[in-house]
């Protein structure tokens, strides 16, 4: 290389490096904002390390004479078993804000955690504590505890089957494999990805699932067993041409629900319905975009919200002639 190269190929290197080095050093700066206001915005924070990524988080129902409960999933790289965890807030509310109220702790079986305005119950321990642990055959994609039984855990796999696993049920030795209940899948389709999981809010043992086949499933858990075969839905069809995405119970009327597709369409779906399987009761399409997530307001019985590709959130006014879009919401 001739001494011209060399001096070029030095400056570069030290441009880059200075690049490097300033944006580490921006983010830092954000990073050490953050954690000095934080204590002014919140009254506690808590957070920890997973050794792999969790596709789902959910909250468990509270029980009588329990900590607050929640459960997720990970997604590991095939060299360790995908898992469900289940752990518990074991901690109470500290309102010492000294001149640094950030604390860390290791939690047992998870890694490392960080935070302020927690008081660990016992000393030396970690204000989180794993419940159980149990082995899951794919990535966890949607995790959905059941409303009346939270010890009762839907977990939606990447090959499109649910697993129902009670982690209650894991006896003194350990063995994860007490947990599974059943295993719920549509019988005549192959094994496709996807996310679609809701318990109904009503009927309380229904449970509904969905896939990147278009394909809908709805099971009655008290009639699924833990037989080695996997358990019938009592109704399965294909709603939509795209992928479901996503799954909503009205938490109105039990025998309602809502689905959406990168087929970009909104449809509604009544079981009362004869002719459930050939078309929805009301559908709505959203020219041109991806839907990917919806959700039934409390409140009020005919609103609905929806999000997609598009970046916007969207309300839904169901009491006109077919479904009519109510409002935008702005970009994110």
């Amino acid at each position: 290389m001739e001494p011209d190269e060399v001096d070029i190929a030095a400056a570069a290197e030290g441009a880059l490096s200075a690049e490097k080095m300033n944006e580490v050093a921006e983010d830092l700066d954000k990073r050490l904002m953050w954690q000095r206001n934080a204590p002014f915005l919140y009254d506690l924070y808590l957070q920890c390390s997973l050794p792999w990524p969790a596709l789902s988080v959910a909250w468990l129902a509270d029980e009588p004479d329990e900590a607050p409960r929640l459960a997720f999933g990970t997604h590991t790289d095939s060299s360790e078993p995908c898992q469900v965890c289940v752990a518990e807030l074991v901690c109470e509310i500290d309102d010492d804000l000294r001149a640094d109220p950030w604390r860390a702790w290791d939690v047992d079986r998870l890694g490392k955690a960080t935070g302020f305005g927690l008081q660990p119950m016992a000393s030396n321990a970690a204000p989180l504590r794993v419940v159980a642990i149990m082995s899951h055959p794919t990535e966890v994609n949607r995790l959905a505890p059941c409303p009346v039984r939270p010890q009762l855990l839907a977990a939606k796999g990447s090959d499109g089957s649910v697993m129902l696993l009670d982690y209650k049920a894991i006896d003194d030795t350990g063995d994860a494999d007490e947990a599974v209940q059943a295993r719920l899948e549509v019988p005549g389709t192959e094994p496709v990805d996807g996310f679609a999981l809701a318990w109904s809010i009503q009927q309380r043992n229904l449970l509904v699932s969905g896939g990147n086949d278009g394909y809908l499933g709805l099971w009655d858990v008290e009639l699924t067993s833990k037989a080695s075969a996997p358990s019938r839905p009592v109704s399965s069809f294909r709603a939509h041409k795209g992928a479901l995405n996503d799954v909503s119970f009205s938490p109105h009327d039990s025998s309602r629900l809502v689905t959406v597709s990168d087929d970009c369409v909104m449809s509604l779906w009544d079981f009362r319905e004869s002719r459930l399987q050939e078309r929805p009761s009301m559908s709505a399409e959203i020219g041109g975009v991806d839907v990917l997530s919806v959700d039934w307001c409390y409140q009020d019985q005919h609103r609905l919200a929806t999000a997609g590709k598009d970046k916007l959130v969207r309300t839904w006014d169901l009491r006109s002639e077919g479904v009519r879009e109510e409002s935008s919401g702005s970009q994110w």
